[in-house]
């Protein structure tokens, strides 16, 4: 594209405002209280000179747009790290921002660019991938069960489907989608709603009161008493109140008990409090020891995630199931042989194959579109991440097809297992018509013929029988 074809608009409030390097009649000016996005759709890049949160605003508008997504964005100026983070940096003059606008149209010409708004997944990708230096950093925002965002997921995903941003930022990355740059921090997190709002208190272990407080103590030797220091105190000496007697001499008439706190509300002494971590999303208190401990990252677009783009498959649903310690099918196949010819050796060798079928999963499509039975899934994969264990692993035939081999699990571990992921449905619903049915059967060490019995034969059994259903 020439100098001469671009077109270029300015988002300014100042009318004095000018760029560098370009007639003013070549520039469209646009004032940020009128701003449509419809009306930039056609232009080649844009600069912005407003105040901070205006220019914000004014990013975060657009970049949420599908028809100015991936336009370049500028600033004259830096203003600060949020700005950035949906800008597409700095620029002096015309010809910088000429150089870059026109590589990342050069990138775009390579694939079809998605209009689809709730196709985040894919949207987000083509964006990083005509931009391959620029790297997703986490800002802080308390007004956040995460305590961080990526302010760039806001404007690919509509409020209304936006999921966790470290859960979205995370399965990228298990798709091989994303790389971690930077570790940035470590979080504690509640187990029940995954926030990291939490306080920690000191509690009572006989109540659970928080009425504690840390305190003196004195153990008269003459009744046996223990109470705190203030209740020993009387009339300028140290006198126990139960028994009376003068102490006066540590070691002889009392000694300091290793208790050092007391609770105000059942008047139990002890060594140490409970320590509670207090979730101030869902009111839930938890043991330090059971909080979830998450890494904050940033993050940039992966070789597999360009590869993806320019082929166009970043949407197939199957890949979602691959953060469930996904192996091929014929790496599952293989271990599946492996552990027949161990049961066949010996007895004590358990094991069971499972599999899951997303029975509606065509009809969601058609209902609801790709992008949001995509964040269903994610949601759903994630919770059948947390039941199953390392050890276990999963692949999948189809999209909505899923393969559990359970190691040392015997048939009664599987009936286990299996209730809990029927559990799981209630939580996975789209309004009052759809929601993600599943049918699942297992079989165990008892169903095989080790003699005769393979991979293929157990896989086929399992897909054509009526049993466990």
């Amino acid at each position: 594209m020439s100098k001469e074809q671009l077109y270029i608009g300015l988002i300014s409030d100042s009318e004095a405002c000018e760029f560098p390097g370009i007639r003013p009649e070549a520039v469209l000016a646009i004032p940020s209280q009128t701003l449509e996005p419809e009306q930039c759709a056609c232009l080649d890049y844009i600069i912005i000179d407003l105040l901070p949160r205006d220019a914000f605003n004014v990013l975060h508008t657009l970049r949420a747009h599908p028809l100015t997504r991936y336009l370049a964005l500028f600033t004259l100026k830096v203003l600060n790290e949020h700005v950035s983070a949906l800008s597409d940096g700095v620029v002096k003059d015309h010809e910088d921002a000429q150089i870059i606008a026109h590589e990342q149209k050069r990138l775009q010409e390579a694939f079809t660019l998605v209009k689809d708004e709730t196709d985040s997944d894919a949207a987000l990708l083509q964006f990083l991938y005509t931009r391959p230096n620029k790297i997703l950093l986490p800002l802080q925002n308390l007004s956040n069960k995460a305590l961080y965002e990526y302010p760039l997921l806001r404007c690919f995903t509509p409020n209304a489907l936006m999921p966790n941003p470290l859960d979205w930022i995370n399965h990228l990355v298990e798709q091989g989608f994303l790389n971690r740059v930077t570790l940035i921090d470590r979080l504690h997190c509640c187990p029940n709603c995954h926030s990291a709002r939490l306080k920690f208190l000191d509690r009572c272990p006989l109540c659970q009161s928080i009425d504690v407080n840390e305190a003196r103590f004195f153990h008269c030797f003459t009744c046996g008493h223990v109470n705190t220091e203030d209740q020993f105190i009387q009339y300028d000496s140290l006198r126990c109140p139960r028994c009376q007697t003068i102490l006066r001499h540590i070691g002889s008439d009392y000694d300091r008990p290793i208790e050092n706190f007391h609770c105000k509300k059942c008047s139990e002494n002890f060594i140490e409090p409970e320590i509670s971590a207090d979730c101030l999303d869902c009111r839930n208190p938890f043991p330090p020891e059971k909080l979830k401990s998450i890494s904050i990252y940033s993050v940039t677009i992966s070789k597999r995630g360009r590869h993806a783009v320019l082929n166009e498959t970043i949407t197939e649903i199957s890949s979602i199931f691959n953060g469930l310690n996904y192996v091929t099918p014929e790496h599952f196949k293989f271990t599946l042989n492996w552990f027949l010819r161990l049961c066949k050796r010996s007895p004590e060798i358990h094991f069971s194959l499972m599999h899951i079928q997303l029975t509606d999963l065509d009809d969601l499509l058609s209902a609801w579109g790709t992008g949001k039975v995509q964040l269903l899934l994610q949601d759903f994969s994630k919770s059948l991440r947390e039941l199953i264990r390392s050890t276990d692993l999963s692949t999948h035939s189809d999209a909505d097809s899923i393969w559990l081999l359970l190691p040392q699990t015997p048939v009664t571990g599987a009936f286990v297992l299996k209730g809990r992921i029927e559990n799981l449905k209630e939580k996975f619903e789209i309004g009052s018509e759809y929601s993600l049915k599943t049918q699942i059967k297992f079989l165990g060490r008892d169903d095989c013929d080790f003699e005769n019995d393979t991979a293929e034969i157990l896989l086929s059994r399992l897909l054509g029988s009526q049993h466990n259903v």
